[in-house]
């Protein structure tokens, strides 16, 4: 289905926010290892798959990384040096830790960002698509895919062969290249692949193909793209095409079936920033609230609902930060034009 005002097909954004779910659900401690562990092997790639999926190689190299370069990098300084002010403040030595933070953010985002750690997905994503649109000045397509396959394995190797990992999560730009090449991939055969009488889009095949790849998943072990863990580098690309194809499918459905639901989820895949610059801040308030609510918490009952209402109000909180943001000029903080131009637009 299209957005009829952008034009712009929104299963893949229902996608999106069916991604940063799981990925609020991952960022809660309490969850269980072995849910953590199945999340984290394909969420994130699932949203290296829709930005290759909406990408386009523009008529203006320069102008397009302008673009992607403050859309990117204007939330990631504005909440990390927040972060960086507000936890250093915390500390014994706030000059010591100040620039232990302001390190972290402007060299290395894959390990101590202050208070959100989802950070460092942004300058990933940003140098993802650097590189691929560098790959695509070559203009020869068995050259292109040549050439990601290469940088996606060196991605991939790297952080087992070297001891360092490179400036601005640039390491887990390069291994994410096969996943956004191949989300533009789809977007190019979808006519053909999303066609009602092929075999693999009848539901239980999704069923089926879902079972099937969660079990390959356990097989495999972890899969953690901040930290460099891949696992069985072809299964762990299968494991997460696959079940990210599968999450697909079910926002389709839920797209036709269930309009309400996929408008809630529409929502917050459209305004992904703020739930992914602010969600550990929400969680830590909400954990709060429902120790209250749920104090000395032992018994398998308790547990299960204390961990749904962490996620629910969680969900709801960012929620409504990202409302407050995205229909006030707090949007200029998020790389987004202030609403007096956006109404002329």
């Amino acid at each position: 289905m299209e957005n009829k005002k952008t034009n712009r097909i929104t299963a893949p954004d229902l996608l999106r926010g069916l991604g940063i779910l799981l990925m609020v659900e991952g960022h809660i401690h309490t969850t269980p290892d072995a849910l953590r562990s199945f999340i984290y092997a394909f969420h994130m790639p699932l949203f290296f798959l829709i930005s290759g999926y909406f990408y386009r190689k523009p008529a203006s190299a320069g102008s397009f990384m302008k673009r992607k370069a403050k859309a990117f990098f204007t939330p990631y300084l504005v909440f990390g040096l927040y972060y960086a002010i507000t936890e250093a403040l915390k500390a014994d030595l706030f000059s010591q830790s100040f620039l232990g933070y302001l390190n972290a953010l402007f060299v290395n985002p894959l390990y101590h960002l202050p208070a959100e750690s989802a950070l460092w997905f942004l300058p990933s994503l940003f140098f993802t698509e650097l590189f691929a649109l560098l790959i695509d000045q070559t203009n020869r397509k068995k050259l292109i895919w040549i050439l990601t396959v290469v940088l996606t394995l060196v991605g991939c190797f790297w952080s087992s062969i070297f001891s360092f990992r490179l400036p601005w999560a640039m390491d887990t730009a390069l291994a994410a290249q096969g996943f956004f090449r191949l989300g533009q991939l789809y977007r190019e055969k979808s006519a053909v692949i999303e066609a009602p009488e092929k075999v693999w889009n009848r539901p239980y095949v999704g069923f089926f193909t879902a079972f099937i790849t969660a079990i390959l998943i356990h097989l495999n072990g972890s899969l953690n793209m901040r930290t460099g863990s891949w696992g069985f580098i072809p299964l762990t690309y299968f494991n997460a095409v696959a079940f990210t194809w599968c999450c697909y499918r079910f926002c389709l459905l839920l797209e036709k079936k269930f309009s309400s639901a996929a408008s809630i989820l529409l929502v917050i895949g459209q305004r992904s920033m703020v739930f992914l610059c602010m969600n550990h801040s929400i969680i830590r308030l909400c954990r709060n609230a429902v120790d209250l609510c749920f104090p000395n918490c032992e018994n398998l009952f308790c547990a299960f609902a204390s961990e749904f209402m962490l996620f629910l109000f969680s969900v709801i909180l960012l929620y409504t930060a990202a409302a407050l943001f995205e229909k006030t000029n707090l949007r200029i903080l998020l790389g987004k034009p202030p609403l007096h131009a956006e109404r002329i637009k």
